[in-house]
């Protein structure tokens, strides 16, 4: 296929590939069956950019589209719907069961932040000043109850935190480095392991990657 093409990422069940391609203007998305490979669909059509699809297990794709300067998050369901909106960009949108967790930069200047948005039109604040990612969608735990983030606030940036979707509960981990980010979770062998890179020293140049295991924390 011609074009740009960006954004790649599995369905849940491992059966398709979605992405974006520019090859139909700014940005559109497209799915591949991996059980025959010329079995390709076009999801979207635009004159915006359209970007970060998700697929959930039931079908639906989630994505970000950027119109107006402003990046909002849509639904497509076999036609596109918005799911939520606001100021500055809304980025990144990651599947939670039925939730939606996502970055926002709704509050203006350079601040990111964490929300969830339980359904069309909903959100709430999980986290402020968070260290926004190169490129990944905010991490979840496995089971899907806790967002994992880096913070940007100094005296909070040597720790990883995790704060359940409810809103419930936040745990800071120790990492004994600088300026933590790109956190990742997954589990082997009923252990949660959690990966994320960081400073060795403040005023160092270059990151460190670093897992460990979290599985009492997150119990």
């Amino acid at each position: 296929m011609s074009g740009d093409l960006s954004w790649p990422v599995f369905s849940p069940d491992g059966r398709e590939l979605i992405f974006v391609s520019d090859q139909s203007g700014m940005g559109d998305i497209y799915k591949l069956d991996l059980s025959n490979w010329k079995t390709l669909t076009q999801i979207t059509s635009s004159n915006s950019s359209e970007m970060a699809p998700r697929s959930h297990t039931d079908g639906r794709i989630i994505y970000t589209r950027k119109q107006n300067d402003a990046e909002d998050i849509f639904v497509f369901t076999g036609s596109s719907s918005d799911w939520v909106g606001g100021a500055g960009d809304q980025t990144r949108p990651q599947w939670a069961g039925g939730s939606v967790v996502y970055f926002s930069s709704e509050r203006g200047g350079e601040s990111w932040d964490v929300l969830v948005s339980s359904s069309p039109g909903s959100k709430k604040t999980l986290a402020k000043d968070v260290r926004l990612p190169f490129r990944a969608p905010p991490a979840l735990s496995p089971d899907g109850k806790w967002v994992a983030y880096g913070v940007e606030t100094p005296e909070k940036a040597d720790n990883i935190w995790l704060t359940k979707l409810d809103g419930s509960k936040t745990i800071s981990i120790k990492t004994g480095h600088k300026a933590c980010a790109e956190p990742s979770l997954t589990e082997v062998n009923g252990q949660i392991y959690l990966a994320y890179t960081g400073l060795p020293t403040e005023g160092s140049n270059w990151r460190q990657l670093h897992i460990m295991n979290v599985t009492s924390q997150l119990k």
